[in-house]
Formats: structure tokens, sequence, C-alpha cells
């Protein structure tokens, strides 16, 4: 659930921006691919293999945001937007507090079979 999150986040964050074409360096891009490129520099410094993998998810979500953008208006753009957030904090909650209750099974687990009753 957790993960869905982030991605719809990312999805939300970039669709209003791929609205928005520039020329760099001759090449027609979105404002949104070039608002991505310092993040995933960083991860490629941080990390090559993890960094690849987001560059990956980053280029096909950045295609899903462009073809979006170019087929739905302002408004039906901005809903989406809308309803992307909504449902990217219910993931989020949703998949920390799922991560929370079992995260507190299993240290219940653990200190019970690590107490000096078990033994």
């Amino acid at each position: 659930m957790h993960v869905f999150g982030i991605v719809f986040l990312f999805l939300a964050a970039v669709l209003p921006l791929s609205q928005w074409p520039i020329a760099v360096f001759g090449i027609q891009t979105s404002v949104a691919a070039i608002a991505t490129m310092p993040v995933l520099i960083y991860w490629f410094l941080l990390d090559f293999a993890l960094g690849a993998a987001i560059l990956g998810a980053a280029i096909v979500l950045l295609s899903v945001a462009a073809i979006i953008a170019g087929q739905a208006n302002t408004v039906e753009m901005w809903s989406l937007t809308a309803i992307l957030i909504v449902m990217a904090v219910h993931r989020r909650l949703l998949g920390t507090r799922c991560s929370n209750v079992a995260g507190r099974h299993w240290s219940t687990i653990r200190s019970i079979c690590c107490s000096d009753r078990c033994l």
C-alpha cells in the first residue's frame, strides 16, 4: 500500500507540470522532465542500482503523465491530480498503519520468545 502511495504522489506532482512544454538545447520536453532531473542525479550518485530502478519508473510515469496531459483538458487534469493526491495520502496512511501493526506484532512475539519466562 505504501509503495502505491509514493507512485500516486509522484504522478500527481508531475501531471500538472507535464502540460508546460519547454525546449532545452533544441529538444522538446516538459517542465516535469526537467524538474525530476536533480532527484534522479541524486539517486544515481547515492546508489547506482537503485537510481537505475527509479529512472525506469520515472520514465514510465513521466510517459503516462504526458499521455494524460495530451488527452485531458485542464479541468480533467486537475480533477485527476486531486483524486491521485487523495488516493496517495490514503495509501500512505494505510500502509504506515499496517506496517505499525505488523511491527508491534513481531516485537511482541520477539519479546515473549526472548523473555526469561520462555526459558
